[in-house]
């Protein structure tokens, strides 16, 4: 959780200065041998400003094995305490675009659900 507290602990304090900092693992720029373009971590940053920061704050997010945006274990500790349902995908932060089929079937599933209550 203590990864969770510094996120936003971060959005609230400098939002700009988070994102920029957030950007580089999100993307897994920071691991050994990673080629990340400076307009891809620019645009991360240009969309998350674009979000408000209580949407941004109170965000729910799909969790990735790989992610080392925030800890797996703060992940699943994140998730098993709000009840989600925990679909894991061998990826970095982005397994939208590593693994698009996978994110599209979690997608549609989870609309399916709203959809049937």
């Amino acid at each position: 959780m203590e990864a969770f507290d510094t996120l936003r602990s971060g959005l609230t304090r400098d939002r700009s200065q988070c994102y920029e900092d957030l950007a580089p693992m999100f993307y897994g720029a920071n691991r050994p041998g990673a080629r990340v373009w400076q307009g891809t971590l620019d645009q991360f940053w240009l969309w998350s400003m674009q979000a408000g920061l209580k949407n941004a704050y109170e965000s729910i997010k799909a969790f990735s094995e790989n992610d080392q945006a925030i800890p797996s274990e703060a992940e699943m500790q994140f998730a098993n305490r709000m009840g989600a349902t925990i679909v894991k995908v061998p990826s970095s932060h982005v397994a939208m675009v590593f693994h698009p089929d996978e994110v599209v079937k979690l997608i549609k599933t989870a609309a399916e659900t709203v959809q049937s209550k």
